[in-house]
Order: structure tokens, then sequence, then C-alpha cells
């Protein structure tokens, strides 16, 4: 498989990871865009990077920034449910 169809299939999946997990409006929350957005900037940095010039190396760092990705978009989640919460 072409590289390029690899790192579009890898984003498909964290966005439907994402999509899943995510509660209604939470794409509206400033705060989550400012939890999440570092690990975004080094995750597509890394994808890319791997995308030009493949490396276990790059891959290890993409699979890195992903989890981290995934790991900031949990803390938005909850930090976002308990401020609905506290409502």
């Amino acid at each position: 498989m072409h590289d390029a169809e690899v790192a579009r299939r890898i984003c498909d999946n964290i966005a439907r990871q994402i999509q899943q997990m995510a509660p209604s409006g939470i794409g509206r929350w400033k705060p989550a865009w400012e939890i999440v957005v570092s690990a975004s900037v080094e995750f597509m940095i890394a994808l890319c990077s791997w995308e030009q010039s493949p490396s276990e190396e790059l891959e290890a760092q993409v699979r890195y920034w992903g989890d981290e990705v995934m790991a900031r978009w949990h803390e938005a989640i909850k930090k976002f449910e308990e401020g609905h919460h506290a409502k």
C-alpha cells in the first residue's frame, strides 16, 4: 500500500475514534482545541515526515503522537463533561 494511502487511513482511524467518543458540542468548546492542538501539530509533522521518508523511527513517532492526540482528547472530554455537570 502506498504511504500516502496509509497516512490517510491513520488519520481516518483517529478521526473516527474521536468522533465516536466525543460528546456533542465539544467541537465548539474552545478549551478542547487548546488542549489538543500541540499534540495534533506534532502528530501531523511526524506523519508528513514519515510519509516523505518512511522509517521505523518516524513510524514510532507517528504512533507516539497519535496516542498523545487520543490522550489529549480524553482529557478535553473529561474537562468538558466536568464543566457541563458543574452547571
